[in-house]
């Protein structure tokens, strides 16, 4: 017969907890989230992180105060309050009232453990209500109307040392990560999001954004503005708000001749729809984008439009007006303009973070406008992890990011590059807004981030394929969704190299402490910096990020 003890935290002792932790019955520990309890509020009002189940709140509590917090909380009248442990996804893990027991199949005398474990109970001072819902797995539950978690934990323990029980463990709630793969039937094509070695390519060579989606698949009040020749606006696969037409031809951001195709394609990289069993996906597919048809394309086809200065300038201000946090810009320009740099730099000042195509001459310099200070230039790799053969590369390389062989959003029907509804394109131009669709995500996390915050965020997170540190070939790596939500999650990470708690996220703690910055309002009551402020830094600080 096993007998094996479920827990590690000493008998109504949260204060053992939070310098152990929670031992499962099959050995895994998980290490005690110091400074954090966890309320059924009941009767009470309580202000905290709502866990999505039922009325769970994790709330924080000065480290080494647990067990005073849980009398506490359940003194001013929350139903059931409990330790915090941490899971192996980083995510929590509470004890809920009930206990899971299971019984060593040879065991005989059910009827006199169960008396024996209503003993333990009221020796706890609880009611205890034994029930066989999954007998048929020799599993039992015990019910209990426990006011503390950590009473739990020690009854878990103490049904764990009986005769006859194989193991018993609370009935935790924790959570967990999916591996989201959806239904649109293209997907398994968009190597770019999830590289499986589809036609050879590198496995893992992409963006890890199934991996960002467990977490976000974008917010719809995050608007990136796509500047191009126009998005078709009834695409029924782009998720996205109504546009504007910048060169007077009143097209409302729809195209507006037949080889106006460029701006749909470049849209759905971003956006595409996801899990509507349809076409393929964008790396941001819950943001939107909106349309700023700022070319005119030649009626050759040939790639070539016509613009004006002002045109951009009406775009980025479109940006401006209906709030859009991030633009992109797949389009090489063949003159520079000081009214489109200053719309540029004026808006990233206000927060809104650019994007733009390197160029696909394989040259060593960037093209107009990605070369822009204020505008972040993307290079392209292929689906072997190297730089795509046609892109630019060199000393204002940001980030770079699939742009070879991307399957994509066409115009519908007869319209578009092919006689369908999407198109495999290659180029820059789909790299570009693959990044900005990651910078989406981050906002959608995150969106008290600044531009520069989410530059950052962008680089520190990206995958270093050249040689350690930033390079000319793709600049600070290959962008990164997953890290880069990841990083944007964690509110005490408020400086670079964001994704690690440092020296730097102290100083940058205490400046906008001072500055009576709401980045760093961590705790009720709103719009008031006190200690409350600093304790909770400081609890998420030690308890680290996602």
């Amino acid at each position: 017969m096993l007998i094996r003890a479920a827990v590690l935290i000493a008998a109504s002792s949260l204060a053992h907890a939070e310098t152990a932790g929670y031992r499962s019955p099959d050995g895994t520990l998980y290490p005690a989230r110091p400074g954090v309890v966890a309320v059924l509020p009941g009767g009470a009002r309580v202000s905290g992180e709502a866990l999505g189940v039922g009325s769970w709140t994790l709330i924080s509590v000065p480290g080494g105060a647990g067990d005073t917090a849980l009398a506490g909380f359940v003194h001013a009248g929350v139903d059931y309050a409990a330790p915090v442990f941490t899971g192996l996804d980083g995510g929590p893990v509470v004890p809920t009232r009930d206990v899971l027991v299971g019984l060593d199949p040879s065991a005989a005398g059910r009827a006199a453990l169960a008396a024996s474990i209503d003993a333990e109970a009221r020796g706890l001072g609880l009611r205890a209500d034994v029930s066989a819902p999954w007998a048929a797995f020799d599993l039992y539950r015990v019910r209990t109307d426990a006011s503390r978690g950590d009473d739990v934990l020690t009854l878990a323990t103490r049904i764990a040392a009986l005769p006859g029980v194989k193991f018993a463990e609370p009935d935790m709630l924790f959570t967990g990560r999916s591996s989201l793969i959806p239904n649109d039937p293209l997907f398994s094509t968009v190597w770019g999001i999830r590289n499986t070695g589809q036609s050879g390519g590198l496995p893992d060579a992409d963006m890890d954004g199934d991996e960002a989606w467990d977490t976000t698949i974008g917010d719809a009040s995050i608007l990136t503005v796509v500047i191009d020749v126009g998005v078709q606006q009834d695409h029924p696969d782009i998720n996205q708000v109504a546009g504007f037409d910048a060169t007077g031809q009143g097209t409302g951001g729809d195209p507006g001749n037949a080889c106006d195709n460029h701006g749909t394609a470049v849209a759905g990289c971003v956006s595409a729809k996801i899990n509507n069993a349809l076409g393929t996906v964008g790396i941001a597919p819950g943001t939107r984008i909106a349309s700023a048809r700022t070319f005119i394309s030649n009626l050759s086809c040939n790639g070539s439009w016509s613009s004006s200065a002002s045109w951009t300038v009406s775009s980025i201000n479109f940006a401006t007006l209906i709030g859009a946090r991030v633009t992109n810009n797949s389009n090489y320009y063949g003159f520079s303009s000081s009214s489109i740099e200053s719309a540029y730099a004026t808006t990233k000042a206000a927060g809104m973070v650019h994007f733009a195509s390197a160029g696909n001459d394989g040259v060593s310099s960037s093209t107009y406008p990605a070369s822009l200070p204020t505008v972040n230039s993307i290079g392209a790799i292929n689906r072997y992890g190297g730089k795509a053969s046609f892109s630019n590369y060199g000393a204002d390389i940001f980030v770079t990011a699939p742009g070879q062989d991307v399957l994509t959003t066409d115009r519908t029907g007869s319209d578009g590059w092919v006689a369908g509804d999407y198109v495999s394109a290659s180029g820059t131009s789909f790299a570009s807004p693959y990044t900005a669709g990651v910078a989406a995500l981050v906002l959608s996390v995150n969106p008290s981030l600044s531009a520069a915050e989410v530059e950052d965020i962008l680089a520190s997170t990206a995958d270093d394929y050249g040689v350690t540190g930033r390079d000319n070939t793709f600049g600070w790596g290959v962008v990164n969704a997953r890290a880069a939500v990841d990083a944007a999650r964690c509110e005490v990470d408020l400086a670079a190299p964001f994704g690690l708690l440092d020296l730097a996220d102290i100083v940058a703690f205490v400046t906008l402490f001072g500055q009576n910055d709401p980045r760093v309002d961590f705790a009720p009551p709103a719009g008031v910096f006190d200690l409350a402020d600093i304790i909770a830094f400081a609890t998420g600080f030690q308890s680290g990020c996602p």
